[in-house]
């Protein structure tokens, strides 16, 4: 997501996608097949799904709890939103 949200990565090419997929070290699965796989274009599609019925309007998009982040610039807030409910977990 860094990749393509921060620095403006061409996900679309999959030699970019491979290189990024291999430096968070996912694999070793090839991302050319990855893309092509029926299992994983069937997630993205109930992902999608999920979202039209949850009224997400755009990407990124993230609902924890009852909030909803949207847009890249928004990230912050979410990691601040995790790490409040980490910490109250964590004391409970």
């Amino acid at each position: 997501m860094r990749g393509y949200w921060a620095e403006g990565a061409d996900i679309s090419d999959l030699t970019v996608l491979q290189a990024i997929a291999d430096a968070v070290g996912l694999g070793p699965r090839p991302m050319a097949e990855v893309v092509e796989d029926e299992a994983i274009k069937a997630a993205v599609a109930a992902n999608t799904d999920e979202a039209v019925a949850s009224s997400l309007f755009g990407v990124p998009s993230f609902v924890f709890g009852s909030r909803l982040f949207f847009g890249a610039d928004h990230l912050d807030m979410l990691d601040r939103a995790l790490a409040r409910a980490a910490l109250s977990a964590a004391r409970s």
